[in-house]
């Protein structure tokens, strides 16, 4: 099953239409052969907190922790955004200059 999901994976990244937005895509959401990172805050909570001032009620040293907390996280995924960004933009200029004839040769 594993090798069916690569094979549909390389084909579509070896598209002729297959664009750079393509494989970021790919690279990010649906081929992560070593870790599944969660890129997918959950925020509500924390936005609740905000908008409605209750952190405030909250003693300033936890407010402090949890605001830093949060940015801290929104750093983590502008950061493999960028990675993510960079590995497939290498991955694409490296497929457009060194093409391979093969079917796996989009992974």
């Amino acid at each position: 099953m594993e090798l069916k999901i690569h094979a549909s994976l390389s084909d579509r990244m070896s598209a002729v239409n297959a664009t750079f937005d393509t494989i970021v895509k790919i690279a990010r959401y649906e081929f992560l052969p070593f870790f599944t990172p969660s890129n997918n805050l959950n925020l509500n909570s924390y936005g609740a907190l905000i908008s409605t001032a209750n952190i405030d009620l909250l003693h300033s040293l936890i407010s402090e922790k949890i605001q830093k907390y949060n940015a801290e996280q929104l750093e983590i995924l502008d950061i493999m955004e960028l990675n993510f960004k960079l590995c497939a933009e290498s991955g694409y200029k490296y497929m457009t200059s060194y093409p391979i004839n093969s079917r796996y040769s989009g992974i």
